[in-house]
């Protein structure tokens, strides 16, 4: 099983780092046309912050790829750490910081964020 969690996670990862590249292709195609508005075309009619999302997933990609390593608890213990710092505590707080600078940016416009 720890093989094939191996390959789950790379898929994981990959999948991650590709959906990523494309998000932030995406959100820069679009603030070319419209820099100050949110962006609410591709990836990004299903995730406010899409690139951030794939970013989750290449986190939780190398922590699951790595299982077929973790031979000691503390192994785990450090991979799990790490992993979970990045995608509930880390990520998320960015993607806020993200929302508030766009909110307060479009205020500043005079339009609705």
């Amino acid at each position: 099983w720890r093989a094939a969690a191996g390959l789950v996670g790379l898929a994981l990862l990959w999948t991650g780092v590709v959906a990523e590249a494309v998000a932030d292709a995406q959100k820069s195609a679009a603030k070319r046309v419209r820099p100050d508005a949110i962006v609410r075309t591709g990836l990004y009619r299903y995730a406010r912050a899409a690139n951030y999302a794939a970013e989750q997933v290449v986190w939780t990609g190398s922590f699951v790829a790595g299982v077929p390593y973790y031979a000691a608890w503390w192994h785990w213990l450090v991979a799990a750490a790490g992993c979970f710092t990045m995608v509930l505590v880390v990520m998320p707080q960015s993607a806020r910081e993200l929302d508030e600078r766009q909110r307060a940016r479009m205020q500043r416009a005079g339009g609705a964020a």
